[in-house]
């Protein structure tokens, strides 16, 4: 066979006259619908932790706060271990609001921390907690 017999051949082969594909609909939403919906579902996982330590520390405050309301002015050792307790839960409440400036009962030596300013370091981390 010559190169022209072989065209001749070929020639039979044409294209569609018409374009079966609409205006369009080369373009998806769904891969953006997906990411908006895993980014949705990420925000809310991450709004949701943030509350976690929030209810936490609101429990771990009523508690303290009971406690130093049922202990005896004359018991050291509660007192001392109260104290030991707010400063703990404002040490994990600090990475997420500011808990400075603390009350000057917090500088005071363990010996001299009574009740009422115990009641002062609470209500300062009530007041943190809640704003």
């Amino acid at each position: 066979m010559t190169p022209d017999e072989l065209l001749l051949q070929l020639r039979d082969i044409h294209l569609p006259d018409t374009a079966l594909s609409q205006p369009g609909s080369g373009f998806s939403w769904l891969p953006f619908a997906c990411l908006a919906v895993i980014l949705l579902v990420l925000l809310w996982i991450r709004y949701r932790r943030s509350r976690i330590w929030l209810h936490q520390a609101r429990k771990r405050l009523k508690e303290i706060g009971a406690s130093i309301d049922a202990t005896p002015a004359d018991n050291a050792d509660a007192q001392q271990q109260h104290n030991t307790d707010l400063q703990d839960l404002a040490k994990q409440i600090a990475p997420y609001r500011a808990v400075t400036p603390f009350p000057a009962a917090v500088f005071l030596p363990p010996e001299k921390i009574n009740n009422s300013r115990l009641k002062q370091i609470h209500d300062h981390l009530h007041q943190v907690v809640d704003s």
